[in-house]
């Protein structure tokens, strides 16, 4: 199917029965109208011969194009996600035919880093492989470094990319990104962050530190959602002045709470002038942190 060997085949198997677990939400994928597609991770399988080395998200490997290619063809045919059906999107997205990767497990192994499988409870691919699936809307967005010679400079290049890319204050709570990292960045990284943990650490706090000014626009952003939800709600429903009112309020406590957070964060770090601003007329106080160390980087995320 779709151009599968044999020995694809388990691949393809695992994967559908991955997209068809709860946790993926697999109707939503197709009914959100962002595009959203299944990103098929292969770890271990060594058989299948599935491309986690040069130019791994890209063409020229028949394993990666046909086991995506696959999964997606029984999500249309068997599940119904087509367009005028269940398929939503706007626009679509080239990932929509095909997205599927390997994990370089020897490289990883061989600095001590855990494989993304094993950081999820799942085993660390070594044996018959295992295989993650992941919701991705966009992307891949190449992150380009010319000079970069520190780790934490890394790490806080990955940062401000990821965070960029995969955040907004309107989808407060769709955030996730796939990080994938180059040979060499790795190398690069290995020589501060001698574990996956101790990595993903420290990517959380930098992503963490550049939100933080952004908290108070969150909550304003979801304010009416989030009253309407409260005790509060039945109360202010029939006036949206009053809960727009209510909202900023709560937004600016917010922003001083993060203020005060992010100064006891275990990172280093300072606070900048308050900056009043404003949206849709409301006013409240924004704190804007920056961190003095180099990078920290985004959380890798893994399906």
């Amino acid at each position: 199917m779709a151009g599968c060997a044999p020995k694809h085949f388990r691949v393809v198997v695992a994967a559908v029965e991955a997209v068809l677990e709860s946790e993926f939400g697999f109707h939503g994928v197709h009914a959100t109208t962002m595009g959203a597609t299944p990103c098929v991770i292969v770890s271990g399988a060594p058989e299948a011969e599935v491309n986690h080395a040069h130019g791994a998200l890209g063409s020229g490997h028949r394993a990666n194009a046909t086991i995506g290619r696959a999964v997606k063809l029984v999500l249309h045919h068997v599940g119904g996600a087509r367009l005028a059906g269940s398929e939503s999107t706007t626009l679509g997205s080239p990932a929509k035919y095909t997205f599927c990767v390997g994990e370089d497990l020897k490289t990883t192994a061989a600095a001590g880093w855990s494989s993304l499988p094993a950081s999820r409870g799942h085993g660390d691919g070594s044996g018959e492989g295992v295989v993650t699936v992941m919701a991705t809307t966009s992307g891949p967005i190449q992150i380009v470094d010319f000079k970069l010679t520190k780790p934490d400079h890394l790490v806080e290049w990955y940062a401000s990319a990821m965070v960029a890319a995969g955040y907004s204050p309107d989808l407060a709570f769709i955030s996730d990104c796939l990080l994938v990292v180059s040979p060499e960045h790795h190398k690069l990284l290995c020589k501060k962050y001698h574990t996956r943990e101790a990595f993903v650490d420290a990517l959380f706090h930098a992503c963490n530190a550049k939100l933080t000014p952004k908290i108070a626009k969150i909550v304003h952003g979801n304010s009416a959602v989030l009253l309407k939800a409260s005790p509060l709600g039945g109360v202010l429903k029939d006036s949206p002045v009053a809960l727009k009112l209510v909202g900023a309020l709560v937004a600016g406590l917010v922003a001083l709470v993060g203020f005060v957070l992010t100064l006891l964060m275990p990172i280093t770090g300072r606070a900048q002038s308050l900056v009043p601003k404003v949206s849709d007329g409301s006013w409240w106080l924004m704190i804007r942190i920056r961190t003095l160390l180099a990078p920290f980087p985004p959380l890798p995320t893994t399906a």
